[in-house]
């Protein structure tokens, strides 16, 4: 049985060893439990922190059945105060990425989630009925709404557009995360993988069809100069210009006003 105790110690009792002179001989009324209380704190000597004795099975608060000490019949007390507690809850490990994802708090994820609201695919529609999960017929609505579109399916130039959204809702995406996590953190890096995206504008209107890019590139592009305001225009300003003297497809404007 494992229990959490006083919100930080891991609790487990289980069978302690079976020895005649632990156990005893059992008095009428009274079963006896060979138990152990093993936490996870540490001994003087690094170890684990491990009693071992034997109680009454039936566990009267004054009891003088118990052969524990008074310190041991204190901590059992409380576990058993936790463990037969009618709210207790197990404790449960949670996912390693969603506990990482419940440190950002609430109005961060908030702010995360609310970049997806728009998405084709399923996507944006999806993320819609979570957000109106407090309004069930809102949610019903918004699943009616994707039903729908399914049902009525799509021509050749329908799917060609949606396909070049695609690729820009894409792109969009990866300047959202260059935004929300790796600016705070180094502008270095967010300046080199903003170069990154410019330079892949060829691949990126061949992919896209007849979608508009500029709106796009012109968000990349006023990243780029704000984040080369925090770093060497010695280091900044020949990638710059180069940037610029390439722009092959017009999509690099706002870097030739520096």
């Amino acid at each position: 049985m494992k229990a959490q105790v006083g919100g930080h110690a891991i609790v487990l009792l289980r069978p302690a060893p079976q020895s005649a002179e632990l156990i005893g001989a059992p008095r009428a009324g009274h079963g006896r439990w060979p138990l152990g209380i093993f936490t996870d704190e540490k001994t003087s000597f690094g170890g684990s922190n491990a009693s071992s004795f034997d109680v009454c099975a039936c566990r009267h608060p004054n009891c003088r059945e118990r052969r524990s000490s008074p310190g041991d019949q204190s901590r059992l007390n409380r576990v058993f105060s936790e463990v037969s507690s009618p709210h207790h809850t197990p404790p449960t490990r949670m996912n390693p990425e969603a506990s990482r994802l419940a440190q950002r708090g609430a109005e961060k994820l908030a702010e995360f989630i609310l970049t997806l609201a728009d998405d084709e695919n399923g996507i944006g529609e999806y993320v819609r009925a979570y957000i109106a999960a407090d309004d069930p017929p809102a949610a019903v609505e918004e699943l009616k709404t994707e039903i729908a579109l399914i049902n009525a399916g799509e021509r050749e130039y329908d799917y060609r557009h949606r396909r070049g959204n695609l690729v820009v809702q894409r792109v969009a995406h990866v300047l959202d995360a260059i935004e929300l996590v790796i600016l705070p953190a180094s502008t270095r890096a967010a300046f080199d993988l903003l170069v990154e995206v410019i330079e892949s504008d060829e691949q990126i209107v061949n992919q896209s069809g007849d979608a508009d890019l500029q709106p796009t590139f012109e968000r990349v592009c006023d990243m780029l100069l704000a984040a080369a305001r925090s770093l060497y225009p010695l280091e900044t300003k020949p990638i710059l210009e180069r940037l610029a003297l390439a722009d092959d497809y017009g999509l690099r404007q706002r870097l030739k006003q520096v």
